[in-house]
């Protein structure tokens, strides 16, 4: 699920349970029930996992450096 957090401007991806509570879960927490899965779907979440944690850095970093190009131009 994406999600956003309005005062730093982040977005990022999480894991989201399904059912009477939607809670956010991280990889420790649902790695075991993908371990009991087929192996094509246990490929199919750890690779999806994969591409979630370099998307997650990937906005960190272009975060970073909008923030360090916002502040240079102000101090123009």
């Amino acid at each position: 699920m994406l999600n956003h957090r309005p005062d730093t401007g982040q977005y990022f991806l999480r894991w989201r349970s399904y059912g009477e509570k939607h809670i956010h879960l991280s990889w420790e927490q649902i790695k075991p029930a993908v371990d009991s899965m087929s192996d094509y779907l246990r490929s199919y979440y750890y690779e999806a996992n994969l591409y979630i944690d370099l998307l997650n850095a990937q906005e960190r970093a272009a975060r970073t450096a909008l923030n360090m190009a916002v502040k240079l131009c102000e101090s123009i």
